[in-house]
């Protein structure tokens, strides 16, 4: 079993940069509303939060890579599949049990999901491209 250190540690910032614009600019304000924080809440920021996020990220970019070697994944395509796969069978329906029973709002799915998803979508081409 192959992971890539390199395409590992790519993966984790890659997260926090796509966090970055994807809470931020694209989606933060609709989805500050729907989670019920405030501008104040946020310039408090959630500290160790970002920390257990890369740490997440670089566990998620290790296993896509793991996959992406098992599978013998060398086309961007197959690499961009894999990932849409993985989004739609274990993200999109985990989080979707989760959203229901927690009587969590269908935009705030969308956002949550639409974050995650397109994350493991380019952490698959990374994985892919940096074997």
């Amino acid at each position: 079993m192959q992971i890539s250190i390199l395409a590992v540690i790519i993966i984790g910032v890659l997260s926090m940069a796509l966090g970055f614009v994807w809470y931020g600019p694209l989606f933060g304000k609709p989805w500050m509303k729907e989670v019920g924080f405030t501008e104040e809440d946020i310039k408090n920021g959630p500290g160790v939060g970002y920390l257990f996020t890369f740490i997440a990220a670089m566990v998620m970019g290790a296993v896509t890579s793991l996959l992406v070697h098992l599978f013998n994944i060398t086309a961007l395509a197959d690499g961009a599949a894999l990932g849409a796969l993985v989004a739609i069978g274990y993200i999109g329906t985990s989080f979707a049990t989760n959203y229901i029973f927690t009587d969590k709002s269908l935009k705030l799915y969308l956002i949550d999901f639409g974050y995650q998803g397109l994350f493991v979508v380019l952490a698959s081409i990374v994985a892919t491209l940096v074997r």
